[in-house]
């Protein structure tokens, strides 16, 4: 009789900790696609995209991981893609703003480190 107490105390457990995780892991997983940053540059969209790509290109991160893409409407987009999986990380979309930019930056759910946050905010200060 202890053991079936025992096991039922184990799975009440298990239900318990699967039904928390569920509502902690739910909300991230509907905000995947929400923009972890918008920031503002005084540069066009090309040289901030160039700066992107030339900042990502010194940390050695392979040219096949790295794409940009130019829009019709002067948009830019720079973003990391694992061409294994085809799966975007960093995606950053720069509009044009008037004469200057304005930058949506999403992870795709991974972690917006802090030095991918200094790197992107580098850029776009100084295009």
């Amino acid at each position: 009789m202890p053991n079936l107490i025992e096991h039922c105390k184990s799975l009440l457990l298990q239900a318990t900790l699967g039904v928390a995780l569920s509502c902690a892991v739910m909300p991230a997983l509907a905000s995947l696609n929400d923009p972890v940053a918008t920031l503002k540059s005084k540069a066009e969209p090309p040289a901030v995209a160039r700066c992107l790509e030339d900042s990502m290109r010194k940390l050695r991160i392979p040219s096949e991981y790295i794409e940009r893409e130019r829009g019709a409407n002067g948009g830019e987009v720079v973003r990391l893609t694992n061409p294994a999986t085809n799966k975007d990380g960093l995606e950053i979309k720069i509009k044009p703003d008037g004469d200057a930019s304005k930058l949506t930056v999403n992870t795709h759910g991974l972690s917006y480190s802090k030095a991918w946050r200094k790197l992107v905010n580098s850029c776009a200060q100084s295009g």
